[in-house]
């Protein structure tokens, strides 16, 4: 069927009812989005019958994360995924944005079947869904669903830039420039992770393992300036001071451990993501708190304005 696209609309083909068959090898139909649940191997498979629109060549799409994927269109395999290396950057794929290419004729009511695999297990085996057409719809598609928040990503950078070149003009007072800066910092790695550690447009001109490089960075990084934005706008007692500084020193130092051991090849960094998370959530959680205590005592007409970043961090 034809599509027509506007932009902001969400018109695309969707292929979203499949079956598999459990452990005692009943079908059982499903549609996405769905959980799966892993066989003995950790694998799943699931499968579905072509519709008549795959009379002519189409493009089927759909987004893993951390998924090698097979895909076969009766006992012919059309399309695998799998850069997992065991070393290079963790024993798992890297998230994308699939592109199976259905170009064999009429393929209308094949059975078109995918398989899926994950090592980690913090990271669950599931699809939101599957969508379909020509390849310029599929573009149009993912440019109309994503194209908001990579703006959204391109905003938090440029204002963390902004933040960085306007903290220069404070020559007079230290501490704002120096807070400033911090804001910006924050901004900008935020920036980073949202883009490259989330669903979202697919950036081309990188391959998985930078990007995953570079969410890895954001996320364990981010701790640091906010740590300091907190100390440097915030803080006033010299005891809560020396507890900031002991926080950055445990997420430097942590961060450095966990990224050595996985050059390594001794641990695979994927396996510790909570490592990152903790920190940042401790630092927005002692921050949150430190901007009560002072707003309580001191009335700090600024710190509700603190208050309000670190919820949105969150």
């Amino acid at each position: 069927p034809k599509v027509a696209f506007t932009f902001g609309t969400d018109d695309i083909n969707r292929l979203n009812e499949w079956y598999y068959y459990d452990e005692t090898g009943e079908r059982v139909d499903i549609s996405l989005p769905f959980t799966f649940p892993r066989d003995k191997d950790g694998y799943f498979t699931m499968s579905t019958v072509l519709p008549e629109a795959f009379s002519s060549p189409q493009v089927i799409c759909f987004y893993t994360d951390h998924q090698a994927v097979y895909v076969t269109l009766g006992s012919k395999l059309v399309y695998a995924y799998d850069n997992s290396s065991g070393g290079a950057f963790g024993d798992a794929s890297t998230p994308t944005w699939n592109h199976v290419i259905i170009n064999d004729g009429d393929m209308a009511g094949q059975e078109l079947t995918i398989k899926t695999y994950t090592p980690y297990n913090n990271f669950k085996l599931n699809l939101t869904e599957i969508v379909f057409g020509k390849l310029d719809q599929i573009h149009i598609w993912l440019e109309n669903s994503f194209g908001f928040y990579v703006f959204i990503d391109c905003t938090f950078a440029w204002i963390g830039v902004l933040f960085i070149v306007l903290s220069f003009f404070h020559r007079d007072n230290p501490r704002n420039r120096a807070y400033q800066q911090y804001a910006g910092i924050i901004l900008i790695l935020f920036a980073g992770y949202l883009r490259t550690g989330t669903k979202s447009l697919p950036i081309y001109w990188i391959n998985g393992f930078t990007k995953e490089f570079i969410c890895f960075i954001c996320l364990f990084a981010l701790a640091v300036p906010l740590i300091l934005y907190v100390r440097t706008r915030v803080i006033r007692k010299v005891k809560m001071v020396r507890f900031c500084n002991f926080l950055v020193i445990v997420s430097i130092s942590s961060s450095l451990i966990l990224f050595t051991l996985h050059s390594l090849n001794v641990i695979d960094i994927h396996r510790f993501i909570f490592v990152g998370v903790f920190m940042l959530l401790a630092t927005v959680i002692t921050g949150i708190s430190f901007g009560v205590y002072y707003y309580v005592k001191y009335h700090n007409r600024f710190l509700p304005i603190t208050l309000i970043s670190l919820f949105l961090i969150i």
